[in-house]
């Protein structure tokens, strides 16, 4: 869920639809608390891989967004230059928020 909806249109969509905006916020809860119970359920060492694998995928889609060579969403083109970003450096700031403390659990 989390890839889908950081992929640019999905992305751009939320901002700009409030029924996509919610439908992503209920997607994206109703997967964690489908993950989260199913690893409370799980045996120690298959919790542990899915939260490690999870981690993993976190950071890399942080690390992604962080690197990203040009801008990947169209809805900040202008909602940027108020805090004294460019739209590359906005995205790269959200980017390392996700790699770093978000990505290691």
């Amino acid at each position: 869920m989390l890839w889908f909806w950081h992929s640019p249109a999905p992305y751009d969509a939320t901002l700009r639809n409030n029924g996509v905006y919610w439908l992503m916020q209920l997607s994206i809860i109703g997967s964690a608390v489908y993950f989260w119970i199913e690893v409370l359920r799980s045996n120690a060492l298959a919790a542990f891989f899915a939260v490690t694998v999870t981690c993993v995928q976190m950071s890399l889609l942080g690390a992604l967004l962080t690197f990203a060579g040009h801008p990947l969403f169209t809805v900040y083109e202008f909602t940027t230059i108020p805090w004294g970003l460019s739209q590359l450096q906005d995205q790269q700031l959200g980017g390392l928020l996700m790699w770093i403390p978000a990505g290691c659990c």
